[in-house]
């Protein structure tokens, strides 16, 4: 510590300027030339709050004014009561809180790392209680802090930064949204060298700079600057045009020059302003002073008047007037000045207009973001709003098959459309008929992978996922998901190859059950006629092969009516009537199967196993962008160079058609609305690897989950569902002919002949039965001489015992002595039975 210099101002005051290494040994100095020469009448100086609070102490001991520079909310509630002699040349900083939530609002930052150098004594100033409260009342809250020491305290101040980079790279993800609270130029120097050097001054993260560092940009260096490129920056603002000031400003200049010939910027910044006010402020007060000190003190603070740094008005102990921040970018080497922030009129063009806007989209467009991006980590260009605060949308832009969600990325204020889209409106629509108020909306594009957009939800920037989104036990730990409405399994797309060398095509044109019940209706017919013709068509004389051969014989020339001779019985037309009507229609369909089977090609998949390709080491497609890929490597067990991505739906059929892939793997629904438009070429294999469906991605607890979840389930029991699919995905012309030649060739089940087979049984059945009454019955007339009453019992037993003969006659010699022995042990018996049976 050392008097640097004694100075006389006006001729009524004079200036001690004391430096000392820490705030401590200033205040100790102060008081011992206070209490040895008695001619200290004002302290001024004191940067922090540390320092404001140990010299304020010595001020109210000697009842001295002590001016600060430091700026703390706390301060400004003890101020006039602990420290009566304290005058902050500063304004509360919940003020400057206020404006960086403004900017996070803005930008609909939710998720805030907080960066601060604590003072000596680990305090903040109140400036992150301050920052906390504004941010919960934007909907943002800090979800992280990177708290240093002070600089001097670190003997390797560099790693022990990046340590805490790294810490910041595991737990968070991007977008990572830092505001720097209160650092020193040593230490924000270090800070953003170090951050550069990790990466986290790229297109994933976004940086916010209080006021502690951005009042100080006009006197740090170029490396200093070009290692913030891209940061946005919070600045006490101060009228640059006046005449006092310019004039300040060339004295200022060549006093520096002089003091500090090598130093190559001279320019003065808020601090050095508020120093000469704060000169003027002491000088005015004690001018033809005879007042005691404590009088100088109320002059003090009664003061008001015009300074460099603005209007020098004070209201307990700090000023009064309502601080204005210019908003800054650093850019380069330098920082351009983008607009202007007040409490009373928000964001605005100039410093003292009225009429603001709440947000700084009006100065989107002249951001520069880091590495020139247009859009910054958790920016989000959505659609314009009609009311502040609305829900925000998040919509994939990279999808494969934009008939799911398609945004037009020329033009983002248009409404996307597609599958997903209507599904969504659909769901709103029901529940405005449930009378479930639905806040207003905007959709927000986003153009990251399906894993990032799920994180946006999770990191609270958007409140709603609404796209081809598969709800995976990974993603479900992190967001909620609705209903699923769109089912999903893992589908191999493969080419096709004609199929024209099938040998048995001829039997596969019926199925096998319409085969056998075809025979067994032909052979039931053939026992049918031979029960009718036997005694008397002369076609049906021999031993019983020969009749069963002519039966045969017989029916079987019905299919075309070409008999060698006629039937003999009325019953035997009728039973042949019926079945050749369902041997017309037997012929007829099969013509027709086999003659479109022949004449239109097979088409049957080139691959449609995955084990061929992992033995073959194949390259297949899949979805970019997606899950799919890591789910081929760990779980289908493919290797990673063998697996290509494939950015849009018609770069899958120029990669079948140059052979770069052999297959692809597509979820369900993606395979669906790549046959709705290709399916002349191409069929999927079914794969037993099933995943959730697609469904809308909430925040965890969200109310609209269970709503959305029973309107999907409300489509889908009312077919809405269906009738979307079919109106986004209706197959083309090609597909829809080669469908119907594929339904045309198709096996043909015998449920189709059912009615007509049960038709021929009932009546072979029926036309069998009543011949055999009838024979019956015209048989015991002719044994009876006409009379049915005389010798009954006696010649029907005669008639059966002729009947079983003749049925005994068509059975193999060993049958007939064992049916025979049978017949004669229990002769009586079964004669009586039989007899009874009559």
């Amino acid at each position: 510590m050392e008097i640097a210099a004694t100075q006389q101002f006006n001729n009524s005051i004079s200036l001690r300027f004391i430096i000392a290494g820490n705030p401590l040994q200033a205040a100790q100095v102060a008081a011992k030339a206070i209490i040895e020469d008695k001619k200290v009448d004002v302290i001024i100086g004191m940067e922090t709050w540390e320092e404001t609070a140990l010299v304020a102490e010595v001020g109210n001991q000697a009842r001295i004014p002590v001016i600060s520079f430091a700026s703390s909310s706390i301060g400004s509630i003890l101020s006039p009561i602990q420290w009566p002699f304290l005058v902050r040349m500063s304004t509360n900083a919940s003020s400057e809180a206020q404006c960086i939530a403004s900017i996070i609002h803005s930008f609909q930052w939710r998720r805030i790392i907080v960066i601060y150098e604590l003072d000596r004594y680990g305090n903040d100033g109140g400036a992150l209680a301050a920052l906390s409260y504004h941010l919960g009342r934007v909907n943002s809250n800090i979800i992280d802090y990177l708290i240093l020491p002070t600089f001097s305290s670190l003997s390797n101040p560099g790693e022990f930064i990046r340590r805490e980079f790294a810490k910041l790279l595991v737990n968070q993800t991007p977008p990572r949204i830092f505001v720097t609270l209160r650092l020193s130029l040593q230490m924000a120097a270090q800070l953003f060298h170090e951050a550069k050097l990790v990466g986290l001054m790229n297109f994933d993260s976004a940086w916010l700079l209080s006021s502690s560092v951005s009042d100080l940009l006009e006197s740090a260096d170029a490396s200093l600057i070009s290692n913030m490129e891209g940061a946005l920056g919070v600045k006490n603002y101060y009228p640059e045009n006046t005449f006092e000031l310019k004039r300040f400003k060339r004295e200022f200049k060549k006093a520096f020059r002089i003091t500090y010939p090598d130093e190559d910027i001279s320019e003065p910044g808020i601090h050095a302003l508020r120093a000469y006010d704060s000169i003027n402020l002491v000088g005015n007060a004690t001018i033809n002073r005879n007042d005691t000190n404590g009088k100088l003190i109320d002059k003090i603070l009664s003061s008001n008047f015009t300074g460099l740094s603005g209007t020098i008005h004070f209201h307990k102990g700090e000023l009064s007037a309502r601080p204005v921040f210019s908003i800054v970018n650093v850019v380069g080497k330098r920082y351009k000045e983008l607009g202007f922030w007040s409490s009373n009129s928000g964001f605005s063009d100039r410093p003292f207009d009225n009429l603001g806007s709440n947000s700084m989209e009006i100065w989107s467009d002249l951001v520069s973001w880091p590495q020139n991006l247009t859009i910054a980590a958790g920016l989000i260009n959505c659609t314009k709003a009609t009311v502040p605060n609305p829900i925000k949308i998040g919509i994939p832009t990279k999808t494969v098959f934009d008939k799911y969600v398609k945004v037009n990325m020329s033009n983002k204020e248009s409404q996307p459309t597609g599958f997903c889209i209507d599904v969504f409106q659909n769901a709103l629509q029901i529940l405005e008929k449930k009378h479930v108020p639905f806040p207003p909306h905007v959709f927000c594009p986003y153009e990251g992978t399906y894993d990032k957009l799920v994180d946006q939800v999770a990191n609270n920037v958007f409140d709603v996922v609404v796209g081809d989104v598969t709800i995976l036990s990974d993603r479900l730990q992190k967001v909620d998901f609705s209903l699923p409405f769109a089912e999903s399994y893992l589908t191999l797309l493969a080419p096709v190859t004609p199929r024209t060398d099938d040998q048995w095509l001829f039997f596969k044109t019926f199925s096998n059950e319409l085969w056998l019940s075809t025979c067994f209706i032909f052979f039931y017919n053939v026992v049918i006629v031979w029960i009718l013709e036997h005694r008397d068509n002369p076609e049906f004389e021999g031993p019983w092969y020969k009749q069963l051969g002519t039966a045969l014989w017989f029916t079987y020339c019905s299919i075309y009516y070409v008999h060698g001779s006629k039937t003999h019985k009325s019953y035997t037309k009728i039973v042949l009537a019926v079945w050749f009507f369902v041997v017309m229609a037997l012929t007829a369909t099969f013509t027709s199967i086999l003659s479109a089977a022949i004449t239109v090609d097979k088409l049957r998949p080139e691959v449609t196993d995955v084990e061929w390709l992992r033995e073959h080491n194949s390259t297949v497609g899949c979805d970019e962008g997606s899950f799919m890929t890591d789910y081929l490597v760990n779980v289908m067990k493919l290797q990673n160079e063998n697996i290509k991505n494939i950015s849009y739906e018609l770069d899958y059929r120029s990669a079948f058609e140059n052979r770069n892939i052999t297959g692809a793997f597509l979820e369900l629904p993606y395979a669906k609305a790549f046959l709705s438009e290709y399916c002349g070429g191409y069929k999927t294999t079914e794969l037993p690897d099933r995943f959730g469906g697609f469904g809308f991605a909430f925040q965890k607890g969200s109310w609209m989950t269970s709503h959305f979840s029973e309107a999907i389930l409300n489509m889908a029991e009312k077919g809405e569902l269906k009738k979307m699919e079919d109106k986004w995905f209706p197959p083309s012309k090609e597909c829809s002919s080669m469908l119907d030649s594929n339904n045309k060739a198709g096996r043909l089940s015998w449920i189709s002949f059912q009615g007509l087979y049960l038709i021929s049984i009932v009546t072979s059945s029926a036309c069998c039965l009543i011949f055999t009454i009838r024979r019956l019955l015209l048989h015991c007339r002719e044994a009876c001489g006409g009379n049915l009453g005389l010798g009954l019992r006696e010649k029907t037993r005669d008639y059966w015992n002729r009947f079983w003969s003749r049925l005994v006659s068509f059975l193999p010699p060993s049958v007939k002595r064992t049916f025979r022995g049978f017949r004669k042990e229990h002769k009586n018996s079964f004669d009586t039975s039989t007899n009874d049976q009559v």
